[in-house]
């Protein structure tokens, strides 16, 4: 499944953190999740000091960085 999603989507749980229940879209099958994808839509950009960390959690499991999102990458 692929389609565009605002920040209502996400729950804030501080001033800079935000969670996507993927439970949401997938129910019990996010196990089957493999691949996600992020892009910056309607001319967001960021500065160029600064960047999105992306992390997992699987239930029961702590965080895994998974990478962050730059202006280059």
């Amino acid at each position: 499944r692929s389609f565009p999603m605002d920040i209502s989507t996400f729950a804030q749980i501080d001033p800079t953190h935000w969670v996507l229940d993927m439970n949401t879209f997938v129910g019990e099958a996010y196990d089957s999740i493999r691949e996600v994808c992020i892009f910056l839509l309607n001319n967001f950009t960021l500065p160029p000091d600064k960047a999105l960390a992306v992390y997992i959690q699987s239930p029961g499991s702590p965080f895994l960085f998974c990478g962050a999102v730059t202006l280059t990458r």
